[in-house]
């Protein structure tokens, strides 16, 4: 069996996290549906939403238009990341993001995730969407 390295689980981890951003900058949800467990969970201030059919819903929304903001053709900038080990399969992260569209600052705020590594590959399967005031 391959030997655990925290760092390169980091990095996995991350490179995940930045799939998730294009993909949603792009506004393809299949994309991002990729990245989720199966049964997962989706908070943000507007409501929580279980399982992969509801989540999928709650993004189509929100990349139409249909959100507190519209972030129609806006960029989302990941910054601060830490992410901790539960053990091998199990790891918590904590992210800071903005959303710009053009030098227009949308949305600041905070991913508090939960990732579970299913067949060798990192999902995630909670996700708290923070938001800031600006």
């Amino acid at each position: 069996m391959e030997e655990f390295d925290p760092e390169r689980e980091r990095m996995a981890i991350r490179h995940l996290l930045s799939v998730y951003a294009t993909a949603g900058e792009r506004g393809k949800i299949d994309e991002i549906m990729e990245l989720w467990g199966d049964e997962c969970v989706f908070e943000v201030p507007q409501g929580v939403f279980r399982g992969k059919e509801e989540i999928k819903a709650a993004l189509g929304g929100i990349a139409h238009g249909e959100s507190p903001i519209d972030v129609r053709g806006s960029k989302i900038h990941l910054t601060t990341s830490r992410i901790e080990f539960d053990d091998l399969n199990g790891a918590r992260g904590w992210t800071h993001y903005m959303v710009i569209c053009g030098s227009q600052i949308l949305q600041t705020g905070d991913y508090i995730d939960r990732f579970q590594r299913i067949s060798r590959r990192w999902k995630i399967i909670a996700r708290r969407c923070k938001t800031h005031t600006c």
